[in-house]
């Protein structure tokens, strides 16, 4: 006897290690949102000290854990591209959670970096996962690493001989960009000018929709050769008094982070270049120029009469988007066989999420649902870069048994509620009928 229960042992544990083979792409939670990121902290460090870890703290509100937060650190306000850390943080419980003040409850989570930081401006995210699929991605925050003691008022010789120029990251060159309220991102990997002091080392942004002749030192001592030889004390009035920019020449000054917003007046072509400035101990200057992009503004901004002036915060690029070209469907499947959920809108815009294996159905979050349905890629216009969306097929509808005798579901009782309208399986929404739309049967 002892042979077939060896054998029967053996063939279960087969069976359970291929279900949950076929399982691991089932994600656990599907409702995480963002977390609420503690701002800071701010590390001095010594002159001497070559770095130091960094512990970061957030809260995450959701009631599903997930298995693990992913944290992206980055050089600049942006994420994607070269991000400059990452790490995957396993969630273990249990954990007490925080009630605050408005009744909203919160876990809090901290982590502490295994790389070490040189001064600077950093930026980080907290983006919650479940198996492979994500959650929301939070706000961006930032910590600053600087020295405290022992730094000199200007930049000693070993300080200001640069390994790499400023790169300009965002937005990327040759791109079209959608606002007249641009948000520029660069990135500057020499970690030893930080050691200047805070007024030793800052960034001159030169931005221009005329010329593409953006050279900083040039017009300077074009102007004013004093200016770049002598200019002890001046500080930021070296920008504006010594010298005068040319027509259609702008400067915007940049001393903390690696990113400003510009206003611009014309939808057409746009050249930028950034500048690091260092202030030398003989109180003479040396700038470093980037190299100079270009980024175009679409024409259609610049079509209606006047625009009004919006200050815009910089936010960049996290999720690729969906745009719908009509009224669309939204569904718990990818096919026809799903319930619809939704009717999103003509011209709305939806964050991507996922997409199935034939890639003809795009899963987006929709915010009047508060949730995720699937749309059809034929009606949807793309935004951004979907070569890292993750791939779910999920699990067949549930079929429906037929039944001897048919119940008559009045679906017109449903016409003031969208929402229940498609939550009823024998009724449907219709938008297209004014003034609102109505509900009716299948």
């Amino acid at each position: 006897m002892k042979k077939p229960i060896i054998f029967l042992i053996l063939t279960m544990m087969l069976l359970v290690g291929g279900l949950t083979a076929c399982n691991r792409g089932t994600p656990r939670c599907t409702e995480m949102p963002a977390s609420w990121l503690i701002t800071g902290p701010w590390v001095p460090l010594d002159w001497d000290e070559p770095g130091t870890p960094v512990t970061l703290q957030w809260y995450y509100p959701g009631t599903c854990l997930p298995d693990y937060f992913r944290i992206a650190i980055n050089d600049t306000p942006y994420l994607g591209g070269d991000i400059l850390d990452q790490e995957d943080v396993l969630v273990s419980g249990p954990y007490a959670r925080t009630v605050f003040e408005d009744g909203t409850t919160a876990i809090s989570f901290s982590w502490t970096t295994e790389e070490t930081f040189v001064d600077g401006w950093y930026y980080w995210w907290v983006i919650p996962y479940s198996g492979e699929y994500r959650g929301e991605i939070s706000p961006s925050s930032i910590f600053n690493i600087y020295t405290f003691w022992g730094r000199p008022w200007w930049c000693p010789e070993e300080n200001w001989r640069l390994e790499v120029l400023p790169e300009l990251v965002y937005p990327a060159n040759g791109s079209v960009i959608h606002t007249l309220n641009p948000s520029l991102a660069w990135r500057d990997r020499n970690p030893q000018i930080t050691r200047c002091s805070v007024w030793g080392s800052w960034y001159g942004i030169l931005y221009s929709q005329e010329t593409d002749d953006l050279d900083l030192a040039e017009i300077r001592f074009a102007q004013s050769p004093e200016a770049v030889s002598d200019w002890w004390g001046s500080n930021t009035d070296l920008w504006t008094d010594d010298w005068i920019l040319p027509a259609g020449i702008y400067l915007v000054e940049k001393y903390n982070g690696k990113g400003v917003s510009i206003s611009l007046t014309e939808c057409r072509r746009t050249y930028w270049q950034v500048n690091l400035s260092i202030l030398l101990s003989n109180s003479t200057s040396v700038v470093w120029p980037s190299e100079t992009h270009y980024f175009d503004v679409d024409p259609a901004l610049c079509l209606v009469e006047s625009l009004p002036f919006i200050e815009i915060p910089y936010a960049p690029p996290s999720a690729p988007m969906a745009k719908t070209l009509e009224s669309a469907n939204c569904r718990s499947g990818p096919t026809l066989d799903y319930p619809m959920l939704s009717v999103l809108p003509a011209g709305g815009e939806y964050e991507i999420q996922a997409r199935n294996t034939p890639g003809d159905s795009w899963m987006v979050f929709d915010p009047a649902i508060n949730d995720t349905c699937w749309v059809f890629a034929d009606l949807v216009e793309l935004f951004g870069d979907t070569g890292l969306v993750m791939i779910i097929d999920p699990d067949p509808p549930p079929l429906v048994m037929p039944t001897e005798t048919t119940e008559t579901v009045d679906c017109s009782q449903y016409n003031t509620d969208p929402n229940a309208c498609n939550a009823n399986p024998a009724c449907w929404w219709d938008s297209s009928v004014p003034p609102n739309g109505v509900c009716k049967n299948k």
